[in-house]
C-alpha cells in the first residue's frame, strides 16, 4: 500500500500461521537486498544507504463463518461500520471501500433519526459480496488451488483475471465475460503467447 512517503508491504494470513516473520524477512531480502543494522533501520546492499524499515502488525477482523454476517450491527442508539462491524473482505482482507461506504450509510441512517436503518442500507449495498467471499474463501485457500493459482498468476492475463475473481468483480453479466476470456488466457499461459499474438489468432 503506497503512503505519502513510504510503502506498507507484507503478508495477510490467518492467526497462528507459522513462519510469517521469516517469510517477511525473505521478502525484504529478495526485493531490497540488505540487512537490518539496528532496530527499524535497513541497510541496502547495493548502495549502502540506510533507510527506515519498521516491522508492525495488526489484527484484521475478517470472518471465516458467513453466518456471522447475520448478526446485527446497529441498534437504537448505536451503529458499527467498517472494521468494527467485521465488514472486511474475507478473501483478501481489504476493507477500505466498505469502511468508507459503511460510514456514509451510517450517517444517512443517523440523519433520518433511526440508526437501525443501517441494517437495511448495508445489506442492500454489499452484504452479497461479504457472504459470497466468506463462502468462497474456504474453496480457494486449499494447497492445490493456491499452487495452481500462483503458477497461472505468472501470466499477465490470468493474473488480472484471478485478481478480479478474488475481488468479486465477476458478477452477473461479468461472469460471462470471465468465461469468454479464460480460454485465451489459458493459451497465453500454456504457450507463452503475448496479448498481440493472441489477438492475431482470432
Amino acid at each position: 500500500f503506497p503512503k505519502s512517503d513510504h510503502y506498507n508491504i507484507g503478508y495477510c494470513y490467518n492467526s497462528g500461521t507459522p513462519g510469517m516473520r521469516e517469510a517477511l524477512d525473505k521478502l525484504l531480502a529478495e526485493r531490497w537486498p540488505g540487512e537490518f543494522v539496528r532496530n527499524g533501520k535497513w541497510k541496502l546492499k547495493d548502495t549502502g544507504e540506510i533507510v527506515d524499515c519498521k516491522k508492525f502488525g495488526s489484527v484484521i477482523p475478517s470472518y471465516n463463518d458467513p453466518k456471522l454476517f447475520d448478526e446485527p450491527v446497529s441498534g437504537k442508539n448505536w451503529v458499527l461500520c467498517g472494521d468494527a462491524a467485521g465488514h472486511v473482505n474475507p478473501i483478501h482482507g481489504e476493507g477500505l471501500n466498505h469502511c468508507a461506504l459503511g460510514g456514509r450509510l451510517a450517517a444517512k441512517a443517523i440523519s433520518k433519526g433511526d440508526p437501525t436503518l443501517f441494517e437495511q442500507y448495508w445489506r442492500s449495498h454489499y452484504s452479497r459480496d461479504m457472504y459470497r467471499a466468506a463462502n468462497t474463501k474456504h474453496k480457494i485457500y486449499k494447497p492445490f488451488f493456491m499452487k495452481v493459482g500462483f503458477a497461472l498468476g505468472r501470466t499477465p492475463a490470468l493474473f488480472g483475471m484471478l485478481a478480479d475473481l478474488t475481488r468479486g468483480e465477476y458478477k452477473g453479466k461479468a461472469t460471462t465475460n470471465f468465461w469468454f476470456k479464460l480460454p485465451l488466457a489459458l493459451i497465453q499461459a500454456l504457450f507463452g503467447f503475448k496479448h498481440k499474438e493472441i489477438k492475431a489468432l482470432n
